[in-house]
């Protein structure tokens, strides 16, 4: 039977349908790839996503539709994977925010609350791009819009909204030329339609299916990982007088915490203020003289959670007494050091290279296995440092780290430097300090990452007309810069036309890192035919172990 209004159970039965669908054709949205290779991941993590999510949501019945929204939205936040995993979080999370405190919504209410997802997925995004689930959001919240101002109940908008996310995925390779010439729709669109979908069939009454089954191991849910909503960025302070002495930073546990007014009894007390959050859990961060009277006020709305209060002037006597060697590092000890790495990685010669460079914390992932803005909580949460650094090491792997820099606890400083290879994160390694100044040493690692040219080769599955070389299926192609720019019908002869437009006269190292598939003789060829053509550049061979990718050559 069609359900009129839209319940916290009811919701938590949509997150059960909508998880259940992605589920089912994961495979067909992970083929939507502009990219000619079987590394499309997008259905895998929206399936992954929406799952973290409904497990969030508990099985209370006495749930309301806020308590249900506001769950999912967290179970989002943390089990996030991948770029498509991230903003349908964000999705999750504005419309938690539209639902606010009702108990149930009509279709009036269920439209309001998707075009308060849709703002806030766009919001998240820096430079919002059409043509992708955005787009599809979009479509949806308007059509849902529509239809609710014409009155339709729960169901009538619903549909609508499926109708409108349809019709604007039909219209995305109009809007991005690379999927018109690849022949596909966007993939994070069609996995949008797809959740939509299923929870029609929940409102309908016509949801029979199982929910999704646990992942396999120990799911991180948000109860369980450390912190909360967000950490933030500030600069470091100077070795010179500080005008507020003490950093503090709490959390407030409660019920419809009202974050305005909390911020604004904060605002008159110091500088560096960040007050975030939901309505049960609120993160506050402040510079101040008077850290007392900030927790006071903090007690006020509800329970305080990991206080921490730091004398910013003696950290900084500190500081400077260890820089001129009259006080001793504690990182020498086994203590803190200043500035941590972690970095996410896929191949056992990988993971040595970067452990052998410093690397703290190594996150397993990368193409086709993103992990969880979770599981990089707790690898940022391990490292022995205040300050520390995220590696992604992949375009598919920056949104969830930033996420995870947001959601890391309080007295952690988290930087995420957006390698798109583990081969940029070698390079970015060799500008890391572990005592230097984080306001020193994260712009080095950064220019030292975009300093290097890196090329990916791998075979082509299909053929694709996308590029202006036209790739056919079995071909090894270069991916340089998110394009294929070289063709060839071995992965070396691939290798050796991309460094010919790559490595010039100002080239002096070119490192060969190889795959799984390819045998250290075939690398060591290679490497010799490098040599011969490159005399004046140094060569050097890795064995990355790295799927999918024959061969990941890096040019400085």
């Amino acid at each position: 039977m069609a359900h009129r209004r839209l319940s916290g159970a009811l919701f938590r039965e949509v997150m059960a349908a909508g998880a259940a669908a992605l589920e089912r054709h994961k495979e067909e949205i992970n083929a939507l790839n502009v990219f000619p290779v079987p590394d499309g991941d997008t259905g895998t993590n929206m399936a992954l996503t929406v799952s973290a999510a409904f497990r969030e949501t508990g099985s209370d019945p006495q749930f309301s539709l806020a308590d249900v929204a506001q769950r999912a939205s967290r179970g989002a936040l943390f089990g996030a994977r991948g770029n498509s995993g991230v903003i349908l979080s964000q999705f999750l999370r504005g419309f938690a925010h539209g639902i606010g405190r009702q108990e149930s919504v009509d279709g009036r209410g269920l439209a309001a609350a998707l075009a308060q997802a849709t703002a806030t997925a766009y919001r998240a995004v820096i430079k919002p791009v059409e043509g992708t689930m955005l787009t599809v959001g979009k479509g949806a919240s308007d059509a849902a819009n529509r239809a609710a101002l014409g009155g339709a109940d729960l169901v009538e908008v619903l549909e609508a909204a499926v109708e409108g996310a349809r019709e604007a995925l039909a219209k995305t390779p109009k809007l991005l030329p690379i999927l018109a010439r690849a022949g596909v729709v966007d993939a994070g669109g069609q996995g949008l339609v797809r959740f939509l979908e299923g929870a029609l069939a929940a409102v309908r009454g016509e949801y029979r299916q199982a929910p999704p089954s646990p992942l396999p191991g120990k799911a991180i849910l948000a109860s369980e990982a450390p912190g909360s909503k967000p950490a933030d960025q500030f600069g470091a302070i100077a070795h010179e007088a500080v005008t507020f002495r003490y950093c503090t930073e709490f959390l407030v546990r409660g019920r419809h915490l009202p974050i305005e007014s909390i911020k604004a009894e904060l605002k008159d007390l110091g500088d560096s203020l960040l007050v975030v959050g939901d309505p049960e859990l609120v993160k506050v961060h402040v510079h101040t003289n008077n850290p007392g009277r900030a927790l006071e006020i903090g007690t006020r709305y509800g329970e305080l959670l990991n206080v921490s209060v730091s004398n910013m002037q003696e950290q900084n006597r500190h500081a400077a007494q260890r820089a001129l060697g009259a006080e001793p590092n504690p990182a020498a000890n086994g203590q803190l050091k200043r500035i941590g790495v972690v970095a996410v990685v896929q191949g056992e010669g990988w993971q040595q290279l970067l452990a052998s460079l410093g690397v703290d914390q190594l996150v397993s992932g990368g193409q086709t296995m993103n992990p969880s803005a979770a599981e990089l909580v707790t690898a940022i949460e391990a490292v022995p440092a205040k300050e520390v650094v995220v590696l992604p090491n992949n375009r598919n792997v920056v949104f969830a780290a930033r996420q995870a820099a947001e959601l890391a606890g309080p007295g952690r400083r988290v930087h995420v430097v957006a390698t798109r290879t583990a081969a940029d994160a070698v390079a970015a390694m060799m500008a890391y300090n572990p005592e230097g100044d984080p306001e020193d040493v994260v712009p080095g690692m950064e220019e030292s990452a975009k300093r290097v040219r890196i090329a990916e080769i791998t075979r082509a599955v299909r053929e694709s007309q996308a590029w202006e070389l036209p790739v056919q299926a079995g071909d090894f192609i270069a991916i340089v810069d998110g394009e294929v720019r070289a063709v060839g019908s071995t992965a070396e002869q691939a290798a050796l036309a991309i460094l010919r437009e790559m490595a010039g006269e100002d080239a002096t190292l070119i490192s060969v890192y190889y795959g799984d598939k390819v045998t250290p003789d075939a690398a060591k060829a290679l490497a010799h035919q490098v040599r011969e053509n490159w005399a004046h550049c140094e060569v050097e061979v890795y064995g990355g172990g790295q799927p999918v990718y024959a061969y990941v050559l890096s040019v400085e």
